[in-house]
C-alpha cells in the first residue's frame, strides 16, 4: 500500500543568507520536479527561515587562542547553527566552540563525545573566558 501523503522536514543552514535561500530555490525546483515525473503534486512550505549571523573574529581568535595554550589542535569552522549563539550575537560578541563526535554525527541518537574531548572543549571555554577577561584567575 502506497500512502496518499508524505512529509519530510528539512533543516538546512549557511552562513550567507543568499545561499540559504538559493538552496531553498533549488529545493522547490527540484520536488516540482519530481512531483511531475511521478504524477504527484508536491506542496513545499517555508516556516522559518533564519537570518544567520557570523561569530565576533575576537571571540573566535580567544577560542584558538585558548585551545592552542593548552595543547589542542584547532579549526575555525562557519556555522550556521542557531544555538544560543544566534541570539546572543544580537547584543553581544559571541562564538561557538566545537567538540569532536565520534564520526562526524552531530545531533542524532548515534551522536557521542568521548568524556575527554567534553573535558578539552569545558578547558578551552575556562581559559576562553579568562583570557577575554583580562588573564585575571
Amino acid at each position: 500500500m502506497v500512502p496518499a501523503t508524505a512529509e519530510l522536514q528539512l533543516d538546512y543552514r549557511d552562513v550567507f543568507m543568499p545561499r540559504i535561500l538559493a538552496l531553498g530555490d533549488g529545493i522547490v525546483r527540484s520536488a516540482q520536479a519530481a512531483a511531475l515525473e511521478c504524477g504527484v503534486t508536491a506542496d513545499v512550505r517555508f516556516e522559518d527561515t533564519v537570518e544567520p549571523v557570523l561569530l565576533d573574529d575576537g571571540v573566535q581568535d580567544a577560542v584558538e587562542q585558548a585551545a592552542a595554550s593548552l595543547g589542542y589542535s584547532s579549526r575555525r569552522m562557519p556555522s550556521g547553527a542557531g544555538h544560543d549563539a544566534q541570539n546572543m550575537a544580537k547584543i553581544a560578541a559571541a562564538g561557538m566552540i566545537f567538540v569532536p563526535s565520534v564520526d562526524g554525527r552531530s545531533h542524532t541518537r548515534e551522536e557521542y563525545t568521548s568524556p575527554e574531548d567534553i573535558e578539552r572543549g569545558a578547558n578551552v571555554l575556562l581559559e576562553t573566558l579568562i583570557n577575554l577577561c583580562g588573564g585575571e584567575r
